[in-house]
């Protein structure tokens, strides 16, 4: 995926402003693909001037103005041009930089303590997202689904569920890798 195509898939359901797809990036799909908030506006603008998308300054008296942005006929066509690409981005799904996994690869120059205090510190940040993963599914079952069609909804529970047995796996892996560790010194 590229971020073009995610703001696509996200107007393709409604409107947003730069604001709200930076919120929808920072809360609900942040564990599938990271932005920064800069890079959402530079990609908008990269999209208008290519008539993707549009947008609409609303002007609004208490609040700063803002600015709406809505896919066209255009966007719409390459956003699913993108989604009938054969096999697009599936070889990407199985490969990774894991700057974690690569200092467990090499733990075996520190000592046992230090290998088992870095597992933990991950199993730390696996447990607070499993949280958020339920946060994700408490989401997309209330406040998502006034605003979403039901076929999408299937679409992000199935996305959200591979996240929480992908997360489920880690702990498992965790536990596992400090039960080694604790054998073999």
């Amino acid at each position: 995926m590229s971020l073009k195509h995610g703001l696509l898939g996200l107007l393709s359901l409604k409107p947003y402003t730069g604001y709200d797809l930076n919120r929808e990036f920072a809360q609900s799909l942040k564990y599938i693909w990271q932005t920064k908030t800069t890079q959402i506006y530079v990609e908008l603008k990269n999209m208008e001037q290519r008539g993707w998308l549009v947008s609409e300054q609303v002007i609004q008296n208490d609040k700063p103005n803002k600015r709406v942005y809505t896919i066209t006929e255009e966007g719409s066509a390459e956003f699913l041009n993108w989604l009938a690409m054969p096999d697009e981005d599936v070889k990407d799904a199985l490969t990774a930089r894991n700057a974690f996994l690569l200092r467990v690869l090499f733990a075996g120059n520190t000592s046992k303590e230090q290998a088992i205090k870095l597992l933990e510190s991950f199993r730390e940040v696996c447990v607070a997202r499993s949280t958020a993963h339920k946060g994700i599914r408490d989401v997309i079952a209330n406040d998502e689904a006034e605003e979403m069609p039901p076929q999408h909804i299937c679409y992000y529970n199935l996305v959200a569920r591979h996240g929480e047995m992908m997360n489920k796996t880690r702990l498992e892996w965790i536990e596992e890798a400090i039960q080694t560790i604790k054998e073999a010194h």
